[in-house]
């Protein structure tokens, strides 16, 4: 079921998500043609600029000590990516020269989806099942003290971390890209949205089916999925739990399925033939 933000029954809605989250792990939300629009016009401008920039130019933009800009999985592997947190006023951040457009649609869809984010925290935070109101945490405030004190200055950059995820072609031919894309796990934040792609690859595990949920089956640009992360889990005290997750290649799935297959109906047929 697909939830849609703009419904006028607050408490439907937050009945809606909540029970979601607790049950699959997982919300599917419906963007309006504006949110849409910013996601796809996001998409092809990273895909422009993992294909078209050079290696150089990438490792170039690259803030190491702070863990923004461009990076790589290490290794053999073929994946990259780009880390934005919205950076304080004269903060330095390593965007991109080319293409033109890509720092000012990025942050765009950086907004659009922290936005998003804060609504569900704060249908979340209608049943107080937390201990303070959720979307505090993803304001980019000075760390108090036990007395309001400001013990440490403000953060350079945003607590929302958007990542941007290139993911080499299921043709990729070296034995690092057959595996898994990632092995399954859970995020760290609070929530994690993320678009459907038009490549499905991202799994679920439903808490309530106790089955992998192949979220993005039935591809949609107006769709994106929202899953629980580590941190909501803790400040809910374990009510939310943290959703485990994982993105296979569907080309390597789908072999190892009619293997599978091949070998139950050998099986089979040896067995018949003892008959």
């Amino acid at each position: 079921m697909e939830i849609d933000l703009t419904e006028t029954d607050i408490n439907n809605l937050a009945s809606n998500v909540r029970n979601s989250l607790l049950e699959k792990g997982y919300v599917v939300i419906k963007v309006d043609s504006g949110v849409a629009e910013i996601i796809e016009k996001a998409n092809k401008l990273c895909l422009q600029f993992f294909e078209q920039t050079s290696p150089l130019e990438k490792h170039m933009l690259s803030f190491r000590t702070e863990e923004v800009g461009f990076t790589t999985f290490g290794g053999n592997s073929k994946r990259e990516g780009f880390v934005v947190q919205l950076p304080a006023p004269g903060v330095p951040f390593p965007w991109p020269y080319e293409p033109e457009e890509f720092e000012p649609v990025v942050v765009s869809y950086f907004t659009a989806m922290q936005e998003i984010g804060k609504q569900i925290l704060e249908l979340i935070s209608l049943e107080n099942s937390a201990e303070a109101p959720l979307t505090q945490f993803l304001d980019n405030q000075p760390y108090r003290g036990e007395n309001g004190e400001e013990a440490f200055p403000t953060p350079p950059y945003s607590n929302s971390v958007l990542f941007i995820r290139h993911y080499p072609s299921p043709e990729a031919t070296d034995e690092t890209n057959k595996k898994d894309y990632t092995h399954s796990h859970t995020d760290s934040g609070m929530l994690t949205l993320k678009p459907f792609s038009n490549i499905s690859g991202l799994q679920i595990f439903n808490h309530k089916e106790r089955v992998w949920d192949k979220v993005e089956e039935d591809y949609a640009p107006n769709k994106i999925i929202v899953f629980v992360g580590e941190e909501l889990c803790f400040r809910t005290k374990g009510k939310y739990r943290a959703s485990v997750h994982n993105v296979r290649e569907k080309k390597r799935e789908e072999e190892n399925e009619e293997k599978e297959e091949k070998e139950e109906k050998e099986e089979k047929e040896e067995k018949e033939e003892k008959e």
